[in-house]
């Protein structure tokens, strides 16, 4: 597809083209699934791509498509499991005319973004199950659709019905990036009906007093059709604006060659200044938090940080109670250097903003029952990218943001950005301790729960204290704990080893596991047995196992000493036969010898070939049965076919009897037959009758 800023801006810009060429998803193919994409109409909302940069041409589109069909496949067989066909269309700006750039009349492509109407699961018959529909905010009061390219956006980015010509100012151009809540949720989902006949409606609140910045979901009207009930949850928000960082101060005098001034607030942003502007620089400045800036992109200041969610429940518009959700506000305090960075650093970042520091729920009486609380405590040792050092930037204010803003300053705007990254230690945020406090009768119950990590977020204990005082302590051991070389040697870290439980300090039981492998530093690296103790550390039970060269498991023995065995079929992906009392190696001999005396081949070969839909594949399967209980003797063997994907098609007992599972065209149970294909079971599917 392409996308163009065409022509010049009046205002004197450099005129900017950009031109996208790229490839169309097909087919994912994996061992044993292959899903394909089929093409539909030739997308409306793209132009033409051509190589050339000729301006006066507008091409139209030939090569970018929609999706209008997915089919899912059995990798082996290529038989088809699942197909979706899906409808697009397409909101469409209400204006012709651009706001902020002007196009060649004919380049209208950005007047129209692809939408997904409804999607439906259809058949390996052709019959097409009732639609997942969905619906938009398309029209709010009398603001228009923006056209795709609309430079009317919030510092979020959602749109706030501003008559923008860029995203940041430039002379006596204004980018007016202030929130708009009466118009935010444009282009939002505002219904999904369901195949049953479901539906989800979704309402948001227009007042800004609700959020900062932010669309904010003021209900949602569930409709069940089996019970013919709505089910209302509202939510209700106590926002919080960005905490106020210590003011800092830049030594301006030190950026040469360029300066930039950036400021912003929660409405504002600006950029300013080249060598010749130094005099709009002020030496201290308050800020706010942000994200990053990062060359060639529009930075987004504010995450929208909600104090307080509440949600009602309401079963046709009966008050049934409320949840009660509050979340962390608390952000850290920069330090002094603060001046080397045009943001806030990530190691300066406080992960606790956003993460929910209490629930509390409430009957319809509005009668507390229930109150969770969570703390949480830093994790060194996480690794990532961290912003070093930024040169040529400083950061400062202009005595009147809103006038520049809006177009008064007669200064030109440059924005350059410099981020040079090094590697540093992160500190995370992990839940350290949930206090549960819950009323049973007039009794309330304590509960409280304490967790500690190691270095690579893997839970070491966890410390269960209830409301007698009694202490149940789980303690985990992984690679780096246990000091198993095998997993730190292929980088496994977080592979549970081994487990230790107490009571009040106690040892009560404990298990650990043992590796089989060939090569200490790589190659497969298998559980070869799991060994339980008590808390004397007398062993009370032992699980061996074996693996093929597939790392399936074709032997297992457990406490009771009943040795049970496995062969696999349909390419190695299922067990279709289960043995007690012989090993793999005897087992596999006597299969094989069957199939010689039936058909010859492998078991995979006989495997693929089964379709027990089919009387002669059902004879067949039968007789196979048949031959090897009788070469196994006291052996109980269990037999299994299946429809791959799809599920298990027979299921025969030591005994030889068979119970039969079938499928609809889409994949669903639909009967059990017994030995004698007698329906025993029959599952109907209800959707409703909705058109397209």
């Amino acid at each position: 597809g392409l996308a163009r800023l065409l022509e010049s801006v009046k205002e004197g810009l450099t005129l900017t083209v950009n031109k996208f060429q790229g490839l169309r998803l097909k087919e994912i193919i994996s061992d044993d699934v292959i899903i394909k994409f089929t093409e539909g109409g030739l997308r409306e909302d793209l132009n033409g791509y051509s190589s050339s940069f000729n301006l006066d041409v507008t091409l139209d589109n030939t090569e970018a498509k929609s999706i209008s069909r997915i089919e899912i496949l059995d990798g082996n067989t290529e038989k088809l499991i699942k197909k979706f066909k899906l409808y697009n269309s397409y909101f469409i700006a209400d204006t012709y005319t651009s706001e902020y750039i002007n196009i060649l009349p004919s380049n209208n492509s950005d007047t129209k973004r692809l939408k997904l109407d409804s999607i439906a699961e259809m058949g390996k018959n052709g019959k097409k199950l009732s639609a997942h529909k969905f619906s938009y905010y398309e029209k709010i009061g009398s603001y228009k659709q923006p056209r795709r390219l609309s430079c009317s956006q919030d510092l979020l980015g959602f749109y706030n019905g501003c008559i923008n010509k860029r995203l940041l100012p430039y002379c006596n151009m204004q980018a007016n990036r202030e929130e708009n809540f009466r118009c935010n949720y444009m282009f939002m989902i505002k219904s999904h009906t369901t195949p049953s006949g479901g539906n989800y409606k979704f309402d948001y609140y227009i007042e800004g007093k609700k959020n900062s910045s932010a669309v904010s979901l003021k209900r949602i009207s569930i409709f069940d059709p089996v019970n013919n009930q709505t089910i209302k949850r509202e939510y209700d928000y106590s926002s919080w604006h960005p905490t106020l960082l210590t003011e800092a101060t830049y030594n301006v005098s030190t950026v040469s060659d360029f300066q930039i001034a950036i400021g912003y607030d929660h409405s504002y942003f600006f950029v300013q200044g080249d060598f010749r502007c130094s005099s709009h620089f002020i030496e201290t400045t308050t800020t706010y938090s942000s994200e990053p800036i990062y060359a060639t992109s529009i930075p987004m200041f504010l995450k929208p940080l909600y104090a307080t969610v509440t949600e009602s429940i309401l079963e046709n518009d009966i008050y049934k109670g409320m949840i009660k959700r509050q979340y962390h506000p608390k952000q850290q305090t920069i330090s002094s250097d603060f001046n080397k960075f045009p943001t806030i650093p990530q190691k300066y970042r406080d992960d606790l903003q956003g993460k929910i520091s209490k629930e509390s729920y409430y009957d319809s009486n509005n009668t507390l029952l229930k109150e969770v609380e969570y703390k949480y405590e830093k994790l060194p040792g996480i690794y990532t990218h961290n912003l070093k050092e930024v040169t040529g930037i400083a950061i400062g204010s202009l005595p009147t943001r809103k006038k520049y803003m809006e177009g008064f300053h007669d200064i030109n705007a440059n924005l350059i950005c410099v981020r040079p990254y090094s590697i540093m230690q992160y500190i995370q945020q992990k839940l350290k301790k949930v206090t549960v406090k819950e009323k049973l009768g007039a009794t309330w119950i304590n509960n409280e729960t304490t967790y500690n990590y190691d270095r690579y977020g893997n839970m070491i204990s966890e410390e269960i204290t209830n409301s007698d005082n009694i202490k149940n302590t789980s303690l985990f051991y992984y690679p780096t704990q246990a000091g198993s070389m095998p997993h730190i040697y292929r980088h496994i870290f977080n592979e549970l080893i081994a487990t230790e439980k107490k009571v009040n300090d106690t040892i009560i039981e404990n298990y650990t596991k043992k590796y089989e492998y060939d090569n200490l530093y790589s190659g497969p690296l298998n559980v070869e047995s799991i060994l339980k103790y008590d808390g004397n550390n007398d062993a009370i039970s032992k699980s061996s196992f074996k693996y093929d060269n597939d790392q399936n498991i074709i032997e297992a023995k457990g406490n009771n000493g009943i040795l049970i065995s496995y062969i696999w079929g349909y390419n190695k992906n299922y067990p279709v036969i289960k043995a007690e009392n012989i090993n793999h190696d005897e087992l596999n001999n006597l299969v094989q010898q069957t199939l010689n005396n039936l058909t010859g081949g492998s078991i995979n070969d006989f495997s693929n070939s089964l379709d027990m839909s089919d009387s002669f594949y059902r004879a067949r399967w039968k007789q196979f049965n048949e031959q090897l209980r009788e070469k196994t003797g006291d052996s109980h063997v269990y037999t299994y076919t299946y429809n791959p994907l799809i599920g298990m098609t027979s299921e025969t007992n030591p005994n030889g009897v068979t119970t039969y599972y079938e499928y609809d065209e889409f994949g669903r149970l639909q009967y059990i037959k017994d030995n004698d294909r007698n329906i025993i079971k029959n599952h109907e599917y209800n959707y409703s009758n909705s058109s397209e």
